[in-house]
């Protein structure tokens, strides 16, 4: 059984492991856990012998971790750190990315029908799932940018659906950047999509297509195009062209009369004569 297979079983078979595992080193086909801002790799064979969170936590805390990951220092203007879910074993964006990377489509499938069924087949809808998490995205930056507040990078942070499990913090970066980053979540599952080929096919063309779309659709919530109303043609501006008209039609019956004495008037002279 390859290393792919026994992580996806190990995965399933053990809850508490979403917190810690980043991916699959496939250089190595080593595991790659994170703890506390730290990375480690550990082989499948290790791992599969650590039955319970306590193991985990004490092989990551021998001090003989591979590297050691760039965490920022809170800021002045830092009013409260990031807070997720008190639920320990809540499933998220992460979960979709690690079940990608070692192409679980079992694992995606147990999550995706949680939320992304299509109502008329019953079955399991990838392009359902995009578009809920594309909207729960734009609805979050669109948020963050009315707030002034930080778009989370953090997949950790948001649900299976692209729903923001944390608190929000001040943040300097521009509106653009913000967008442009958020995409990333709609990209998690439009990458898992290629699991789903008898559904929908996504090609780099297509992901830079839709990220346009995507951009385009936050813009116009954010600067929305105002119709210009109809005019309708006031008593004052009507009433000239009514004017034309009586004029017009005063002219006519004017005329009307003088040909009809002219008429007569051409029979009084032809009988006299």
């Amino acid at each position: 059984m390859d290393v792919k297979t026994r992580l996806v079983n190990y995965y399933k078979n053990n809850v508490f492991i979403q917190k810690y595992i980043k991916g699959l080193d496939s250089s190595t086909n080593e595991i790659v856990l994170s703890y506390n801002g730290l990375t480690k790799n550990i082989s499948i064979d290790e791992l599969e012998n650590m039955t319970d969170e306590t193991s985990i936590i004490s092989f990551l805390n021998n001090n003989t971790f591979l590297r050691e990951e760039k965490i920022e220092e809170p800021t002045i203007d830092m009013v409260e750190p990031k807070v997720i879910s008190n639920e320990m074993d809540q499933e998220t964006l992460n979960d979709i990315k690690i079940l990608t990377e070692i192409k679980s489509k079992a694992g995606l499938d147990n999550m995706l029908k949680k939320f992304a069924i299509n109502e008329s087949t019953g079955l399991i809808d990838i392009n359902k799932a995009i578009d809920i998490v594309e909207k729960n995205t734009i609805d979050e930056v669109v948020k963050c940018i009315k707030d002034n507040s930080e778009f989370d990078l953090d997949l950790q942070n948001y649900d299976i659906t692209g729903k923001y499990l944390g608190y929000a913090s001040p943040s300097s970066v521009s509106d653009d950047e913000k967008i442009m980053s958020s995409f990333n979540n709609v990209k998690v599952y439009l990458d898992a999509a290629s699991m789903y080929i008898d559904q929908i096919s996504i090609t780099e063309e297509e992901i830079n297509k839709r990220m346009k779309e995507y951009i385009d659709k936050v813009k116009a919530i954010l600067h929305p195009v105002k119709e210009v109303p109809k005019t309708i043609p006031t008593i004052e501006e009507a009433t000239p062209v009514a004017s034309q008209n009586a004029g017009f039609a005063d002219i006519f019956v004017l005329c009307m009369i003088i040909i009809v004495y002219a008429i007569i008037i051409v029979n009084l002279i032809l009988k006299l004569a």
